[in-house]
């Protein structure tokens, strides 16, 4: 039974108690009230009986009155309970119809979380079928390409092979010609002094003679002696410098004949020693970041041209006068690929590269052959164009500075090769990336930029012109060593026509790259 009804029964019990004690104090007059006489019995007989009933009733009024005040204090009590009571009611009402919302909403909640759950199950498991469905037909096109540019590079070796032979013949042709037209030139410059000299010591002589005349006009006897002893100390200065001149040239002829045969004697001994010498020797070693350095001495190469290829790319280099030369190889392919060294005569070695750990690397490369730069932007984490975390050539950070920032739970990377002005041969960029250990996913945006076209196409780099569109291949390397290309092109723009930075920086251009744990 609620507080509100136990509360509502005593007080009924209550009110009929005074009601029942009022009824029998009216009927039994008031005896044992103990009300006060003042009724003297012997002077007012009756009038003591009379006495006692009104007091009695007096009393009997007054505690009527006041058992009625009692009953209505606590029929105010009631009410008032009755209206907190009320009160309370409807607040637990309330309180359990919230509990009721919450528990509604709490259930739809985990059955759109459930259902949520299991699309992202599904979603994640046709993904996955996807990608290794992608990485199958990449893998099969990859193979299908390196074979297809390894011939098309072994035959544009030896076609490049036979235009070098050619142009080496050429030169040494060129050479020959202008040794001859300048010793030639040299001889008639010499010829040319000398008879300069002796018509200019010829002129001194005769205006020394017509001095000599004029003086004879007032000394004929001296002026003739000191005439004739000034000519003849002229001519003999003149003929000491035409002999002068002429031991010059004499000497200048027999310094380049010596100097033509030291040339030949020379070749001929490096010829000589060249003939069944040891070949080239090459070492190799790792470097940071997925690269490996390759050294090579050749005696016999001075000044020479060389190639370095790595699978169907090659690099073309140059030896030193001393027959040396250091590369730089980054592996943005791994190492499964063949690497080789190609002198000029068409010689080739293989180089057997090191062991290299890529576990926590991955790298994007790209590559082309016009002779163009472009250049390859990463944008890490959300960074924008010119700000941190924005890596390109000029602001490509080292391998030092990305392993310290990695140190601190981001996977952070830079430009680990940045194409120069190679005149022939292919040209590569690549970003590489360190992972941290523990990073479960991420995002880096790169960008391809024809920095040669610029803000403002013009020239060949326009319209239908040669370099208006300039293809090139992207290569990106898993750290599990694998590496997939893919061919795309710089898309050609309008002549004149200002670029906004959206289309000279085109973000389709190349995919980004997903750090995935």
């Amino acid at each position: 039974m609620s507080p509100t009804r136990v509360l509502e029964a005593f007080l009924i019990g209550a009110l009929l108690v005074v009601g029942s004690a009022v009824a029998l104090t009216q009927t039994t007059g008031g005896a044992g009230s103990g009300a006060p006489d003042f009724v003297d019995k012997r002077q007012a007989p009756g009038l003591e009986e009379k006495a006692r009933e009104e007091a009695a009733r007096l009393a009997a009024e007054e505690e009527r009155r006041r058992l009625v005040e009692e009953a209505e204090a606590l029929r105010r009590k009631v009410e008032e309970t009755q209206a907190k009571a009320e009160v309370e009611r409807q607040r637990l009402a309330e309180e359990a119809e919230a509990l009721r919302k919450a528990a509604d909403e709490a259930r739809r909640k985990a059955e759109a979380e459930r259902l949520k759950r299991e699309a992202a199950q599904k979603a994640a498991q046709e993904a996955a079928k996807a990608e290794l469905e992608r990485e199958e037909t990449a893998r099969r096109e990859a193979a299908a390409a390196a074979e297809r540019r390894q011939a098309e590079a072994e035959a544009e070796a030896a076609k490049r092979a036979a235009e070098a032979e050619q142009e080496r013949q050429a030169a040494e042709r060129e050479a020959a010609r202008r040794r001859a037209e300048a010793e030639a030139e040299a001889r008639k410059q010499a010829e040319a002094d000398a008879a300069k000299r002796a018509a200019e010591a010829e002129q001194e002589r005769r205006a020394a003679e017509r001095e000599a005349a004029r003086r004879r006009a007032e000394a004929e006897a001296e002026a003739r002696k000191e005439a004739e002893a000034d000519a003849a100390k002229r001519a003999a200065e003149a003929e000491q410098e035409r002999q002068a001149a002429e031991r010059a040239r004499r000497a200048a002829e027999q310094a380049k004949q010596a100097a033509d045969e030291e040339a030949a004697r020379r070749s001929t001994d490096a010829a000589d020693k060249c003939k069944g010498g040891t070949p080239p020797e090459i070492a190799s070693r790792a470097d940071a970041g997925g690269s490996m350095r390759i050294d090579i001495r050749a005696d016999c190469q001075n000044g020479k041209r060389f190639s370095i290829t790595y699978g169907p790319y090659k690099f073309v280099r140059a030896f030193d006068e001393r027959g040396r030369a250091s590369f730089s190889l980054d592996l943005f392919m791994g190492t499964r690929q063949p690497i080789a060294l190609v002198l000029e005569g068409g010689e080739k070695m293989p180089i057997e590269p090191p062991n290299v750990d890529f576990s926590g690397l991955s790298k994007v490369a790209i590559a082309w052959k016009a002779p163009v730069n472009l250049d390859l932007h990463a944008l890490e984490y959300l960074a924008t164009l010119g700000g941190e975390g924005h890596i390109r050539a000029g602001a490509g950070s080292s391998f030092e500075t990305a392993r310290a920032m990695t140190a601190q739970g981001k996977g952070r990377g830079y430009m680990s090769s940045i194409a120069g002005n190679e005149p022939s041969g292919d040209k590569v960029e690549v970003y590489t990336l360190l992972r941290a250990p523990g990073q479960r996913s991420g995002v880096v945006t790169t960008l391809v930029d024809y920095e040669t076209r610029g803000d403002l196409p013009a020239g060949d780099a326009c319209g239908e012109r040669p370099l208006a569109a300039i293809p090139f291949e992207v290569i990106e390397l898993s750290p599990r060593g694998e590496f997939s290309v893919e061919k795309r092109q710089i898309s050609p723009e309008v002549c004149g026509q200002a670029l906004t930075q959206s289309e000279r920086f085109n973000p389709d251009t190349i995919d980004d790259l997903q750090i995935r744990r």
